[in-house]
């Protein structure tokens, strides 16, 4: 939506990966956060989250806000059981 115009920031897009990411459902979310996270070798929660804050505003600050297709072309975001799992729940849910 930031490349649509119609937010300045990811965080002002209540359904962004950036706000999931940031705050964590506890339930039904698409982004398998641990395994994120220790892909991007964090060692904790509250790193990575500080860490992807820290990303996703120099992006912004330096224009980049091009559309990443590794983490846009995906029903969710994750392990590969993490993904096949979601896939196999919105197949049951009739998405």
């Amino acid at each position: 939506m930031v490349r649509a115009g119609v937010v300045s920031h990811q965080s002002e897009w209540d359904m962004s990966g950036y706000n999931e990411i940031q705050h964590p459902p506890a339930r039904y979310g698409v982004i398998d956060f641990e395994g994120l996270r220790n892909l991007c070798g964090m060692p904790g929660v509250a790193q990575f989250s500080e860490q992807h804050r820290q990303w996703v505003q120099e992006a912004v600050e330096n224009g980049r806000t091009q559309r990443e297709s590794c983490c846009t072309d995906c029903i969710a975001v994750g392990s590969n059981r993490f993904v096949e799992e979601t896939k196999t729940k919105l197949a049951i849910m009739g998405l």
